[in-house]
């Protein structure tokens, strides 16, 4: 604990995986998805999964944009997002282990 009675984590460093910088894991149970995040902003990184393309850091303050493919039928792509409901969970975990849990309150479809 911090002097003011606040947890204190250790500092998430990003991991290097085949030239790409890794933030952590996305996880989405309730549609069977579960995806690494990728800080590099570009199309080919989305082949390896999703990436951060706006926003404050991983499980901080703040909000944050991600963005993946959604082909159909390929397990690193977000094409079952589109079967999210309210009250669904999803879980990011940054890479010093620090997992945060956000619910889905809404979806809008056309």
């Amino acid at each position: 604990m911090d002097g003011v009675g606040r947890e204190v984590h250790e500092e998430a460093e990003p991991i290097d995986y085949s030239g790409y910088t890794i933030l952590g894991k996305l996880d989405i149970p309730s549609i069977g998805f579960t995806s690494v995040i990728i800080e590099e902003y570009t199309y080919s990184a989305m082949n390896i999964g999703v990436i951060k393309t706006h926003g404050a850091a991983l499980n901080e303050p703040g909000g944050f944009v991600i963005a993946g493919h959604n082909y159909r039928g390929r397990s690193i792509f977000m094409y079952n997002i589109r079967n999210l409901g309210a009250g669904d969970k999803i879980y990011i975990t940054d890479t010093s282990g620090v997992k945060l849990e956000y619910t889905v309150y809404e979806t809008l479809r056309e």
